[in-house]
């Protein structure tokens, strides 16, 4: 269970780990290049007491109720949180 929903639709998450770290895996499987939007269920992840970092990168991404991730056609990302 991903606590979390993914727009646009054909763009595919899994998170892995709990509590204090845990990873989200975004995967676009179309052609083209998109802006996923991931949102958290708030009940179960509280996104204003995360740290959000694209790896392995290490790109901080913006505090707020979820957070955008560009993915290219075909492209995987990970998105790490940590409190």
């Amino acid at each position: 269970m991903t606590c979390a929903r993914v727009r646009p639709a054909p763009v595919r998450v899994e998170r892995y780990g709990r509590d204090d770290r845990f990873y989200f895996v975004l995967h676009n499987p179309t052609e083209t290049a998109v802006r996923a939007r991931l949102a958290p269920d708030a009940r179960a992840i509280d996104p204003a007491r995360y740290a959000a970092r694209l790896l392995p990168a290490g790109e901080s991404l913006p505090e707020g109720p979820g957070w955008t991730v560009p993915l290219a056609p075909r492209d995987t990302q990970v998105l790490f949180l940590e409190r």
